[in-house]
C-alpha cells in the first residue's frame, strides 16, 4: 500500500510532478516525497518494483530539478530556491526557508548515500545562503522566508518561526556531519541549531510547542504536522550524531509523555497543545495524530540501525535522473561571489503514512 501509493505522485517525469498538482505544486511539496523515498532508501525500504524508479534515483531527480532551478533563479537574491515551482503560481516571489531546508536535506542526505561529493557541495551553497541572506539568525532561529518582489530582493524578511525549518536543517546538518567524518564545523553548527530549537520551540518542561500557531489555535493542517516532521529529524539526527543524544532524547521522551496524555478525546483522539498535558484541547484530525504518533516512534530510534549507504544499501540509482542530458553527474555549483553575498505543505496523507512505516520498520529491523 505504502509503495503504491508513493509511486502514484511519481508523474510522468518520475519526480513528483504529477500533472493534477500544477497549480499548487511548491518546491517544498516536492521535496517532501523526495524526503519520504530517501528514508526508505536509507532503511532499506522494499524497492519499488525493478521496472519502476527506485528510491534513490526519484530523489536524484527532484535534487537535480531543483539544482537547475537554483541556477536558473541566482539571478534574484543570488541564489535560494523559490517557494513555488511554476511562475503562475501564487507565492512565486517568496523565497521560503522550508524550501531551501528542504534542498539542502536532500543534497546532505545523498553526499551521505552515494559519496558524491558533488551533492555536499550544493548543500554547503544551499546553507551558507539560507544564513548569509538572514533567514537563520545569529542567534539560530530560522524564519520562515523573504520577499523578492517589488524589487525587495530579499531584504524583507518574515519573521515567523516553525519548528520544521529548525529541523530540516537539523536533520541535514547531521548527515554533512556524517559525510565529513565528523569535521567540527559541522559539529558546531549541528549544536547550534539544536540549541535554536529547543530553546525556541520547547517549554521549561521540556514539550514541545508550535509557537507560531498553537496558543491562538490557529494551526492550519499543514502547521498541525509540523511537529511530526520535526520529531522524526530530531531522532534521525541522534543516530547520525550520538553526542546530541543527551540533548534531544529527554525533549522528545518528554513530548511523547505529554502527547501521550492529549490523546484523550473521543475514541482516543489526540490533540495537539501538548504542553496542555490531560487538558485535551478540542482539536482533532489527521495532523495531531500524525503528530502524536511520530513523536511516539521517534523514542525508538535507539533500537534502529543506522542510515544505509551506497555500500550496505540497496536502492539503484540514476546521477542523470531529472535532467535532459545523458551525463553522469550534476553540475557542481556555481562560486558565491561577494556580489551574490550582496545580492543574497501541501502533505498528503501517504506521504506521511510512509514516513511512519519507515520508522516502523526501521524499529522492526
Amino acid at each position: 500500500m505504502v509503495i503504491k501509493g508513493v509511486m502514484h505522485q511519481t508523474g510522468a517525469g518520475n519526480d513528483f510532478k504529477p500533472a493534477n498538482q500544477s497549480h499548487d505544486l511548491g518546491n517544498d511539496d516536492q521535496a517532501f516525497w523526495a524526503m519520504a523515498a530517501m528514508s526508505a532508501a536509507e532503511n532499506k525500504f522494499p524497492n519499488p518494483p525493478k521496472d519502476d524508479p527506485q528510491w534513490l534515483e526519484l530523489v536524484q531527480a527532484v535534487f537535480n530539478e531543483q539544482a537547475a532551478d537554483w541556477n536558473k533563479r541566482k539571478d534574484t537574491c543570488g541564489g535560494g530556491m523559490m517557494w513555488q515551482i511554476f511562475e503562475y503560481n501564487n507565492g512565486f516571489g517568496y523565497k521560503n526557508t522550508i524550501s531551501n531546508g528542504c534542498f539542502f536535506n536532500m543534497g546532505a542526505r545523498l553526499a551521505a548515500y552515494t559519496g558524491n561529493k558533488t551533492y555536499a557541495d550544493w548543500a554547503e551553497k544551499a546553507f551558507d545562503w539560507t544564513h548569509d541572506i538572514g533567514l537563520i539568525t545569529h542567534e539560530w532561529q530560522f524564519l520562515d522566508g523573504t520577499y523578492t518582489t517589488s524589487n525587495l530582493n530579499c531584504t524583507k524578511m518574515n519573521p515567523l518561526r516553525w519548528s520544521y525549518n529548525a529541523g530540516v536543517f537539523l536533520n541535514g546538518a547531521a548527515a554533512m556531519y556524517r559525510f565529513t567524518n565528523e569535521s567540527d564545523l559541522w559539529k558546531e553548527r549541528l549544536q547550534n541549531i539544536a540549541n535554536g530549537l529547543r530553546d525556541v520551540f520547547f517549554n521549561d518542561q521540556g514539550i514541545m510547542n508550535e509557537i507560531t500557531c498553537e496558543p491562538a489555535q490557529t494551526c492550519n493542517n499543514d502547521q498541525q504536522t509540523f511537529k511530526a516532521h520535526t520529531s522524526r529529524w530530531m531522532a534521525a539526527t541522534i543516530k547520525q550524531a550520538p553526542f546530541l543524544t543527551d540533548q534531544l532524547m529527554p525533549l522528545l521522551r518528554n513530548s511523547s509523555i505529554a502527547a501521550a496524555k492529549q490523546c484523550s478525546g473521543p475514541g482516543n483522539a489526540c490533540g495537539l497543545e501538548w504542553t496542555k498535558e490531560d487538558q485535551y484541547d478540542g482539536i482533532n484530525g489527521p495532523g495531531e495524530q500524525m503528530a502524536a504518533l511520530q513523536v511516539f516512534l521517534s523514542n525508538l530510534i535507539k533500537t534502529a540501525k543506522p542510515p544505509a549507504d551506497s555500500e550496505t544499501g540497496d536502492s539503484r540509482g540514476d546521477p542523470s535522473a531529472g535532467t535532459s542530458s545523458n551525463q553522469p553527474t550534476i553540475k557542481p555549483p556555481a562560486t558565491i561571489t561577494q556580489k551574490d553575498k550582496a545580492g543574497a505543505v501541501i502533505l498528503t496523507i501517504i506521504m506521511v503514512v510512509a514516513t511512519i512505516f519507515g520508522t516502523v520498520w526501521v524499529s522492526m529491523g
